[in-house]
């Protein structure tokens, strides 16, 4: 059975976390919602997890990192005791004696040491708090004021995810309408159904996805891609 599938201009086409350079528009990235972070660029819209927000404030306020360089003036007893009150481990779990002295470091260096270093550290407290493995990078669009940072959870996020999430985030894919009425549409135009969003570049990896989001074999998509727009001029009698 074939599935028939039509390409949305590009000038209309809409990623599921939009094009995003207008900071009120809200955007959805689930599944990655907890485990990613997109910040940076303040010309594009940011997404922040609350521990990512947690963690990147206690070390930009430099607060905890003052009351471990002065103890005796602070109300905590010990740096320990500090530490759980800042940074508290997520979920049930408990800070071991190596992870304490490592997180007093980190937060003593951070607001000293270079710009190129804080994501690193920032990712390395991360990893502490969380229990999971972080990481950073930067993705990028097609112009040059077209990028972005963004911190995941290895864990959780794989390098397709952020692909991906780049792909989207800049709308560089191409969005597609997978039809999926009864009748077998006789042109484009009666192609009728549900949107996905592709990634791919050519019309073989676009045509993988397609079938992947479709649930049949890539052979059997029918693409309509788009080629272009014609205007047609329209007159009155007067």
């Amino acid at each position: 059975m074939k599935v028939y599938a039509r390409q949305v201009p590009p000038e209309h086409q809409e990623s599921f976390l939009f094009n995003i350079v207008d900071r009120e528009v809200q955007f959805n990235i689930d599944p990655y919602n907890e485990y990613v972070t997109l910040a940076g660029n303040t010309d594009y819209c940011d997404h922040m997890t609350d521990v990512f927000k947690r963690v990147w404030r206690v070390l930009e306020k430099g607060d905890l990192a003052s009351v471990l360089e002065d103890l005796r003036s602070s109300v905590y007893d010990t740096a320990t005791e500090a530490i759980y009150d800042y940074l508290w481990p997520e979920g049930d779990r408990k800070y071991s004696t190596r992870a304490i002295h490592a997180i007093r470091q980190l937060v003593q260096d951070y607001p000293t040491c270079k710009r190129t270093q804080e994501d690193n550290i920032l990712c390395k407290v991360l990893s502490i708090v969380t229990g999971e493995h972080y990481e950073y990078r930067c993705i990028r669009g097609s112009s040059q004021g077209d990028w972005q940072y963004i911190y995941y959870s290895t864990e959780h996020i794989s390098q397709w995810d952020i692909k991906y999430i780049e792909a989207c985030y800049f709308n560089e894919g191409s969005e597609w309408i997978i039809h999926d009425e009864e009748d077998e549409p006789e042109t484009p135009e009666d192609i009728s159904g549900y949107s996905t969003y592709c990634i791919g570049f050519g019309e073989d990896a676009i045509r993988i996805e397609l079938a992947e989001t479709a649930g049949c074999k890539p052979e059997d998509v029918v693409m309509f891609a788009y080629s272009h727009s014609i205007s047609v001029p329209v007159y009155r009698v007067a």
